[in-house]
């Protein structure tokens, strides 16, 4: 039985993908948005697979900031790097036999082009998922794009022996030619001649690559919108201020300390709050309004107070408006 990551702060994850922008010039932004759809053939990928890629991709995200051209990627592309639609690659063994399509590729959409893959493999000998990651055969999907721009069918992504190809059934291109030890070497002419009978074996299932499923696309019709709402140091220079007592006072003297150029303590907010009696809890700790109600009666700051976990516009546009967001959660467990 395969067993999938729990990914417990998948909304995190969606939201550090979107707001990964960083300023770029306009000479950086090469490609206008296209209007061609690149239908690729896939078997059902199960949400707990796009979650973990989800995960792997602001893994990346974080492990490349310092050297994204490590894998050839540019600062800007990397850190807006969507995922597309998935799809499959089918394996073919050189009887035209169907021995594998257990490997979902996400392509990593950037302006609405292609620029990478993550490739995900369930490995039964760990009983994990393994990920790769990088321009791989990116840019060759991308101009299959223009290739089939006439196409109305879709394209099946498949391997037979050394070659990885493209077909519509009728007509193939090399994506990747590597001769492996011991694989036979196979000739276009040969996928081509084959190509009506690997449509058939290989999945029905038809969506488009360049769709991204994680967030709003960046187009240069947004660029500039989604540049001007960064407008804001990524992350804020909020101040850490050591907790000496009651974690959310010394959470709450932080963001005071940003705002408003304050230098509270731990233990100085603590006095402060409870001599004008902002302290409403039990055991010497403030209600979660009370913070709310001491910053806008001392310095009319705004804050507002959710009881339920806000939406995910609005905590978009929360970060993006440069306003630091405090919260706490409960287990429902009264043990912990």
């Amino acid at each position: 039985m395969k067993y999938f990551i729990s990914v417990i702060l998948m909304a995190a994850l969606l939201l550090s993908v979107f707001t990964g922008v960083v300023f770029a010039s306009s000479t950086e932004i090469a490609n206008p948005e296209r209007s061609t759809e690149l239908r690729l053939s896939g078997k059902y990928c199960p949400w707990e697979v796009k979650s973990l890629t989800f995960q792997h991709l602001a893994t990346m995200k974080s492990d490349l900031s310092a050297n994204p051209k490590s894998l050839g990627f540019s600062e800007l592309e990397l850190s807006s790097l969507q995922i597309g639609n998935p799809f499959s690659i089918y394996v073919f063994d050189e009887s035209l036999h169907l021995v594998s399509d257990d490997v979902h590729v996400f392509p990593l959409i950037f302006l609405n082009n292609i620029v990478g893959v993550i490739e995900v493999k369930y490995d039964d000998a760990t009983n994990s998922y393994s990920f790769t990651f990088g321009k791989s055969y990116g840019d060759e999907l991308n101009k299959l794009r223009s290739k089939y721009v006439s196409e109305g069918r879709g394209l099946i992504i498949g391997r037979i022996g050394d070659k990885l190809f493209a077909t519509n059934g009728k007509e193939a291109t090399i994506l990747l030619d590597k001769k492996a030890k011991g694989s036979k070497t196979i000739t276009i002419d040969q996928i081509n001649s084959s190509g009506a009978i690997i449509a058939t074996k290989a999945s029905a299932h038809y969506l488009n690559a360049t769709d991204a499923i994680n967030g709003t696309k960046l187009t240069p019709n947004n660029y500039n919108q989604a540049i001007a709402s960064m407008a804001f140091p990524n992350p804020l220079p909020v101040p850490h201020i050591a907790q000496t007592g009651v974690c959310g006072i010394a959470a709450w003297a932080a963001v005071l300390n940003y705002r408003f150029s304050k230098s509270y303590t731990n233990n100085t907010l603590a006095t402060a709050m409870g001599n004008d009696g902002y302290i409403n809890g039990s055991n010497g700790v403030p209600m979660m309004t009370d913070y709310r109600n001491y910053a806008n009666d001392k310095y009319n700051a705004g804050c507002i107070f959710a009881l339920s976990p806000p939406s995910f516009s609005t905590l978009r546009s929360t970060i993006n408006a440069g306003r630091p967001i405090m919260g706490s959660w409960y287990s429902g467990s009264a043990s912990d």
